[in-house]
């Protein structure tokens, strides 16, 4: 089943209790067999030709090799059929901002913020992108939310968002 072969995605149910989202481009980034993992995607969207998973993987691939283009296709599709998958969404927004579409990634990370479960992370991405846009006054309650919820020892990230604060901050002061 795809459950067991690690590319369900969705939240449990009880005919796949052990299924979970997974980061896929990690996960083959440690096997470091893009060309494998391509055709497993591909193998898979034979079979569940919208699988949200493998679309996002297959993204995953383009966009590490530089086609971010042929990435933001892939998160697209994967967001055809289910609109809160959080990988495909989050991944979308990065792929978009990489490309200079700083209005749409911004979208694209309110989006994924609508998310029941979002993380540190995905709070400081869109501060990330806010200040990048200007919007320094919106990315200083962006910051703050992402930093507190950063665990101790996310220290390089905590040390970027204390710098990224001071001088929101500092600048608004003067």
């Amino acid at each position: 089943s795809l459950c067991n072969s690690g590319l369900e995605h969705g939240a449990p149910t009880e005919s796949r209790p052990s299924c979970r989202p997974i980061q896929y481009r990690s996960l083959f980034r440690k096997v470091g067999d893009d060309g494998w993992a391509k055709r497993h995607f591909e193998l898979v969207l034979k079979q569940e030709p919208r699988h949200a998973g493998a679309l996002t993987g297959l993204g995953n691939i383009a966009y590490a090799g530089g086609d971010f283009r042929g990435a933001i296709e892939h998160y697209r599709l994967a967001l055809t059929d289910d609109p809160t998958y959080l990988p495909a969404r989050r991944n979308l927004a990065a792929a978009l901002k990489h490309t200079g579409d700083l209005p749409q990634a911004l979208l694209e990370y309110r989006e994924a913020l609508a998310n029941p479960s979002p993380d540190a992370t995905l709070y400081i991405e869109y501060a990330d992108t806010l200040r990048i846009s200007g919007r320094t006054t919106e990315a200083v309650p962006m910051y703050q939310q992402g930093l507190g919820m950063l665990s101790t020892t996310h220290s390089e990230l905590r040390n970027h968002v204390e710098t990224q604060l001071q001088r929101l901050t500092s600048r608004r002061a003067n």
